[in-house]
């Protein structure tokens, strides 16, 4: 699994996912803040997840499956598409955009 954007939420749904969700993998972590992925990846004990300051880049991480998106919303889009168009399951944090036509076209 990837967690992509490490602010408040991102942090806290990777905190989480590590505690609770039994043989989770999480292989890359994201976020424009630099040194920010290296930092949380220590913080959680995942230090050797790739770290990555474009989410988008964390994407193409081998062996990914999943996908948290806690991306600025503006970002969401962009991300959930390429993330779905890659074939992997995602999560993205509320809300998933600010467009609901466009919402609706991910879905599609």
């Amino acid at each position: 699994m990837a967690i992509l954007g490490l602010g408040r939420m991102g942090r806290l749904l990777a905190r989480v996912m590590v505690r609770y969700v039994a043989d989770l993998r999480i292989a890359a972590l994201a976020d424009p803040l630099p040194g920010r992925a290296e930092e949380v990846g220590g913080e959680l004990g995942v230090g050797g997840a790739a770290a990555y300051e474009d989410p988008e880049a964390a994407l193409v991480c081998p062996e990914l499956e999943a996908c948290v998106v806690a991306a600025p919303t503006a970002r969401h889009h962009d991300i959930v598409r390429r993330a779905l168009r890659m074939g992997l399951h995602v999560f993205c944090e509320k809300p998933l955009g600010l467009d609901p036509d466009e919402d609706e076209r991910l879905g599609a």
